[in-house]
């Protein structure tokens, strides 16, 4: 049971019935709420684990498409422990672990980054092993206030010459809004298509963002953004296409938080957006309509089992 699970009966009634609820919480599926003349009883479900976020993460794709999941758990130090679909190795600077995690069925904490330059990153490969050089789809949990706004994910490298690139770039604005950008120019900072969308995240709960980029042979379409398993109204600058540097070097990472990458889309923050992180998976490919949205079978759904 993650730390909201373990509440205290009573505790979790009260606060239930005095908080007026704006948005989704997650973990309220699997609550049930009994109101007597002397007061409420707060039941918890039972988890399932064939309907769990675990499980409908595993299920996302064929082994073939799995190319990330970081569970945001520590290993050693600073670092947040191995990749869950690949074993490989990540590591991080200046994040803190032990937030209480975003899932009901899951004892895995989530980590916080309270510092712009705090991120953590995984180990370098080419952009073919990330499925970067076709449709990618990416999912990451996110919780906060915070109005600086922010770099949540990026898809970057180090180039020859002591060059910097970041291809692709989630962020938070100001508002609270998700921007989603891609470079497709060369050597430039200002060839590249941003998506942003309407909502406003920043409400202290936690929220599956999911961003679909679709590149392939005959379709370049702009990024689609599904916040708590409903794809955001959203606004599209620049021309729809993702260019992953066809660099035969093994010098590109996910990282999570900061990256100061030299060349980036257009807007998009260097600095890390300050607030809570968990669960961010990775597949390439797209996910059925199903899988992104908020019904059985989701993985937005799946956090309540």
């Amino acid at each position: 049971m993650s730390r909201r699970a373990a509440l205290p009966v009573l505790a979790a009634a009260a606060l239930l019935a005095a908080t007026p609820i704006i948005g989704s919480l997650p973990s309220l599926a699997l609550f049930t709420d009994s109101v007597t003349a002397t007061g409420n009883t707060v039941t918890g479900g039972a988890c399932a684990s064939t309907t769990t976020f675990a499980g409908a993460a595993t299920g996302l794709a064929t082994s073939a498409n799995r190319e990330v999941w970081q569970r945001m758990a520590q290993g050693s130090g600073n670092n947040p422990g191995a990749d869950a679909f690949q074993s490989r190795p990540w590591t991080g600077s200046g994040v803190v672990f032990g937030a209480a995690g975003a899932l009901y069925c899951s004892d895995d904490a989530a980590l916080t980054i309270d510092g712009a330059s705090d991120s953590i990153s995984s180990d370098a490969q080419t952009y073919a092993t990330w499925g970067a050089n076709s449709t990618v789809t990416v999912f990451l949990w996110i919780r906060g206030t915070s109005t600086a706004g922010g770099r949540l994910v990026s898809l970057a490298e180090g180039a020859s010459g002591g060059s910097t690139y970041a291809e692709r770039v989630v962020w938070l604005t100001t508002g609270g809004q998700i921007s989603v950008g891609s470079r497709y120019g060369s050597g430039t900072t200002n060839s590249s298509v941003t998506t942003t969308t309407a909502v406003d995240v920043l409400d202290a709960r936690w929220h599956l963002i999911a961003v679909v980029m679709t590149n392939t042979a005959t379709t370049n379409a702009a990024p689609v953004v599904h916040v708590d398993g409903v794809a955001a109204d959203a606004t599209t600058t620049g021309t729809v296409t993702y260019r992953a540097r066809s660099s035969s070097g093994t010098n590109a990472r996910w990282y999570v938080g900061d990256n100061n990458a030299g060349r980036v889309p257009t807007g998009a923050p260097s600095s890390a957006w300050l607030g809570d992180y968990d669960e961010f998976v990775v597949i390439a490919g797209a996910p059925s309509a199903s899988q992104l949205g908020a019904g059985a079978g989701s993985l937005y759904r799946a956090a309540d089992s």
